[in-house]
């Protein structure tokens, strides 16, 4: 992008210049919006992990009996 900037001060006509600063422009609210859009999704998907992490939880320790429960737990494995 510093590229395009660059660029764009470089031009012989301000048409010219004008051009190349208005695609700079573009790309680099194109850039901030793909930056939000990952830190955005990112989160998503950690409090999609955290949610399911609760209710797999939630399920396992719902069990009447307690054996049941263990077993569950053992299948599922240490860290879960």
């Amino acid at each position: 992008m510093r590229d395009l900037e660059l660029l764009a001060e470089e031009q012989d006509t301000a048409d010219d210049s004008e051009r190349v600063a208005a695609r700079w422009k573009h790309h680099k609210l194109e850039y901030e919006r793909l930056q939000q859009d990952f830190r955005k999704a990112s989160l998503q998907v950690r409090r999609n992990a955290e949610q399911a992490a609760v209710e797999e939880r939630r399920a396992l320790l719902s069990s009447p009996d307690p054996t049941k429960r263990q077993q569950k737990l053992q299948a599922v494995g240490p860290g879960a």
